[in-house]
């Protein structure tokens, strides 16, 4: 007595009256797809009974989501809108797909296997979330398969912002109502975290609750100004994404009127030969000096009168005594004494950088308010484009940013 075994991919296929299987079991190594087990008990003299046939289906690749796609919520859209509806198309699969798991997470990088959320679960290729709060999302969806496999996950970022921006921080050379004698003004605007904005509105005047109008919008998140002595206000405002103002930053800026100012930008960067501007008094014995970070103090120079109450000094910060520098990089602090040494000006931080190339120069001019952010991308490209084009104080002494282009001559 035996087994008439035969495989293949037909229903209802004869396996004869030939044993070719001594025992009640087989074993089969099968390609993915669907067979066919076909099986007959025989007994001797080849007396077969009836065929048993077995379907035998064999997935061995998991299903695979091709992508997400959502049309509630765009990608790089920010939506105001908290509720999500992901779509996806059911994937290919030999076994067919049984359903979906779906999480919603604020995690961009994803382990279906390692986390703790129950996630949602669906038979149909559609899903809908609440997202709990402002910010970027991020759905994650995987599909299984009748053979149990679960397939990789794939992910839909979105972005929800149901607030317009709030009240913008505004930090820089000035702090709210604090008194200075600094008379540059550079500001940043820092906006709060999912405001999104992308557009800010700012302005300085001698009004302490002004709104900036929308005409002023621009991309570029500080201002750079100068102001006279005595109380003004800077004013700024941030839109977001979709278009929404946010409420004022009204920052009181107070500058008093010091007979002695050093009139320099804070955090002004020195690399060559310049002067150092002064508000100064008529009659005057007065010294610049500077402080280096290390607190060691070294005379610039006596003022020079160059108009009613304005003086100057010459800075030559690539000095040298010895071989070395006599202001060597780093920061410092300018100000002013009496011939008694007694300091009569406010501090200002400053910088000496002598080996910057030009490009840095730039920046470290755009850093201090010196030059604005059009002069500055203008002069960046002709760096590159016609560097002669760049003003003589930026390539005097600079290292270029570029090596000069390869020549050849004729032989």
């Amino acid at each position: 007595m035996g087994f008439a075994v035969a495989v293949d991919d037909q229903e209802s296929t004869d396996p004869g009256t030939v044993v070719n299987e001594p025992g009640p079991s087989t074993w089969l190594e099968l390609e993915d797809g669907v067979h066919w087990l076909h099986i007959r008990a025989v007994l001797p003299g080849d007396v077969g009974g009836p065929v048993a046939h077995v379907r035998i289906g064999v997935d061995t690749v998991p299903p695979e989501i091709a992508e997400l796609r959502s049309l509630t919520h765009p990608v790089e859209v920010v939506s105001t809108d908290p509720d999500v509806t992901v779509e996806w198309d059911e994937p290919v699969d030999l076994s067919g797909v049984v359903g979906y798991e779906a999480w919603l997470s604020p995690e961009e990088f994803f382990d279906p296997d390692a986390t703790e959320d129950v996630p949602e679960s669906t038979s149909l290729p559609i899903v809908e979330f609440t997202v709990p709060e402002d910010g970027t999302w991020y759905v994650h969806v995987r599909a299984q398969d009748a053979a149990g496999l679960w397939g990789p996950h794939v992910s839909y970022p979105l972005a929800v912002d149901t607030a317009p921006p709030g009240a913008p921080a505004v930090v820089g050379s000035h702090v709210d109502a604090v008194a200075t004698s600094q008379r540059y003004v550079v500001m940043d605007f820092v906006e709060a975290e999912g405001d999104n904005v992308d557009r800010w509105a700012a302005l300085v005047d001698d009004e302490p609750t002004t709104v900036p109008d929308v005409s002023l919008a621009r991309s570029e998140a500080r201002i750079a100004a100068t102001v006279e002595p005595g109380d003004s206000w800077l004013h700024v405002r941030g839109r977001d994404s979709l278009g929404r103002w946010g409420p004022v930053t009204h920052t009181k800026l107070v500058v008093t009127d010091d007979p002695v100012v050093v009139d320099v930008a804070s955090g002004q960067s020195f690399w060559s030969v310049q002067d150092v501007d002064l508000v100064c008094p008529a009659a005057q014995d007065l010294t610049l000096v500077a402080v280096a970070s290390d607190s060691s103090t070294a005379v610039i120079g006596a003022l020079d009168d160059v108009s009613t109450g304005r003086c100057v000094v010459e800075w030559d910060v690539t000095e040298t005594d010895d071989d070395e520098r006599v202001w060597p990089d780093g920061d410092y602090e300018l100000f002013v004494v009496d011939d008694t040494d007694f300091e009569v000006s406010e501090r200002v931080a400053v910088s000496v950088q002598v080996d910057l190339t030009v490009s840095e120069r730039l920046l470290a001019d755009y850093g201090a308010g010196r030059v604005g952010s059009e002069d500055l991308a203008s002069m960046l490209l002709q760096t590159m484009s016609d560097p002669l084009a760049v003003p003589e104080r930026y390539r005097a002494g600079a290292e270029p940013d570029v090596p000069p282009a390869w020549t050849s001559s004729r032989r």
